[in-house]
């Protein structure tokens, strides 16, 4: 190029000067170079450069120490096209997606490895063998696990890469002889929805509102039975299970503004492919309960204690009715009687037990009472029971009373709540008093303001939460 230059200024004198370049600097000789530059080297420098950051980058990306997430495919200039696998692409954990991975409710006995983050921690199985990776994951304020030991668990979720185990055996308890009679009801409202010539059940909003609480046990995984509604309704994947949901709560609007469509309702059922297995879990509860019922009425009564699935099959009953049975509990009955009714002569309690009631009745929520219970409710989420404290009764000392008491309510029922609160006229007195209250007695708190209601867990009290 500068030979090129060196002619060019010796055959055109008269251009030395404009080559110069002058005062302005660059000039005509700066031109000249960059058109040369531009003709003869930009495409093999541009090439070059390019082929350096290519190789560059692929080396970045296909590092095994590194974790990158490819939202889109790499460029073709990136690829290895050859058949030699790169560093990490060889599998170095089994596939969650293998037909090995343990069902939920599954029992694992493992050995902790390690801790991991966010109260977790990395075992390994023992019993049975378990090829996908397990965590296991602790209560908060429960007693962290030690390296090296050996727990007996179960398996509680199915996640993306792993199977989450726990030693918490809440939630495996069986259907009880109560809820398996509204889950039989429940499980049958759609095909008396869709029947033709059949009148529409007055029950079945009730019925509608047990189903979406049956799919709601499941995905929030927070009610004693969860495990076992989820096998009898087929074992469904959270896909399914919010399908159900959606299409009872559909329902049930339909059902409230007078509005159902029943072809519609038939088309849905086929296109979510429920009627089947709703049809399963009926034959499936009924069966159950025929298989627990049947001993009981063919036994006769002996000296014996009764067993526990006799016990199950047992009629539900009131709370008076099921408190006579010894004189120690006709004595607690007769005591917690005669305390409501001293209760129910103070004008704010009362005032506070009706809006609560009034509250949930506004929620579309059927709240009930009796001589001994204040408030009682049964729903999707499940029963839940209230007991009001009246006014100037809001400090810690009152508190533990009153929660004493509700125990004692919910020892007199046919089947215990799913949830025990104690409501207040005003605000708690100590502002610990209430998680105090539930990490000791399992009662939650819920008070009365001039604005409407507070508490923890007050959307879930009023039945207005939403899944």
């Amino acid at each position: 190029m500068a030979a090129a230059v060196r002619d060019v200024r010796s055959r055109h004198p008269e251009l030395d000067d404009a080559m110069g370049g002058g005062a302005g600097g660059g000039g005509f000789t700066w031109d000249i170079l960059c058109d040369l530059y531009q003709v003869f080297f930009a495409d093999m420098v541009g090439e070059f450069l390019r082929s350096v950051v290519a190789e560059q980058v692929r080396a970045f990306l296909t590092r095994p120490s590194r974790a990158v997430l490819h939202t889109s495919p790499l460029p073709d200039a990136l690829m290895d096209t050859t058949d030699t696998p790169g560093p990490g692409t060889t599998p170095t954990e089994p596939s969650m997606a293998a037909a090995d991975v343990p069902e939920i409710g599954t029992d694992i006995r493992v050995r902790v490895l390690d801790r991991g983050t966010g109260g977790r921690y990395k075992v390994k199985a023992l019993s049975p063998p378990v090829k996908v990776p397990l965590v296991l994951t602790v209560r908060h304020g429960s007693t962290p696990p030690r390296p090296g030991e050996k727990l007996d668990c179960w398996v509680f979720a199915q996640e993306r890469n792993h199977c989450l185990l726990t030693t918490d055996q809440r939630g495996r308890q069986p259907i009880s002889a109560k809820m398996a009679e509204r889950y039989l009801a429940a499980l049958g409202v759609f095909d008396e929805l869709t029947a033709d010539g059949v009148a529409l059940p007055e029950n079945a909003r009730e019925r509608l509102s047990e189903l979406k609480g049956m799919a709601n046990r499941v995905l929030r995984r927070d009610q004693t039975d969860w495990v076992d509604v989820r096998r009898v309704l087929g074992s469904p994947d959270r896909q399914r299970l919010n399908l159900l949901r959606d299409l009872a709560a559909e329902t049930n609007r339909a059902l409230k503004d007078d509005s159902l469509d029943v072809s519609r309702l038939r088309e849905n059922l086929a296109r979510t492919d429920w009627s089947p297995s709703l049809a399963q879990a009926r034959e499936t509860l009924q069966h159950r309960m025929t298989t627990l019922t049947e001993p009981t009425a063919e036994t006769t009564p002996t000296p014996s204690a009764p067993q526990p699935e006799q016990e199950a099959t047992e009629p539900m009953a009131s709370a008076e009715d099921t408190a006579v049975t010894t004189p120690s509990a006709t004595n607690l009955l007769h005591t917690l009687e005669t305390t409501a009714a001293a209760d129910r002569t103070c004008k704010k309690h009362e005032a506070v037990r009706h809006a609560l009631m009034s509250a949930l009745f506004e929620a579309d929520e059927q709240a009930t009472s009796s001589q001994v219970v204040d408030v009682s409710r049964t729903a999707e989420d499940g029963d839940f029971l209230y007991e009001i404290l009246g006014a100037g009764h809001s400090a810690y000392i009152d508190l533990r009373s009153g929660a004493a008491r509700l125990l004692e309510i919910n020892h007199t029922l046919a089947a215990p709540a799913d949830r025990l609160y104690l409501v207040l006229t005003e605000p708690p007195a100590e502002d610990w008093s209430a998680e105090t209250l539930l990490a000791v007695y399992g009662v939650h708190l819920l008070w009365r303001t001039h604005l409407g209601w507070a508490g923890r867990d007050k959307d879930a009290a009023l039945g207005s939460a939403q899944p």
